[in-house]
């Protein structure tokens, strides 16, 4: 199963306008992604983090590892 852009921007959507406004909370960022990396994790991860630091929480860092993907030449590039 692929989870299109459009499904996760909705949930990410979803998810931010459940959490209540906070002050400074700390939060850590996480996923997994085929092809993964601290540069593809920053640029993946834009859109929560901008929600998220809109609600107060002060994002203290960000990590991405490699994840199951349904597409073939993801999963050999990846290894």
């Amino acid at each position: 199963m692929n989870i299109s852009q459009d499904y996760f921007d909705k949930w990410i959507k979803y998810l931010a306008d459940e959490l209540p406004d906070v002050n400074n909370k700390k939060a850590f960022l996480f996923s997994t992604a085929g092809i993964s990396g601290k540069s593809k994790a920053l640029k993946d991860h834009t859109k929560i983090r901008e929600k998220l630091e809109a609600k107060g929480f002060m994002i203290v860092d960000e990590f991405q590892c490699k994840g199951l993907t349904q597409i073939a030449s993801l999963d050999y590039l990846a290894e």
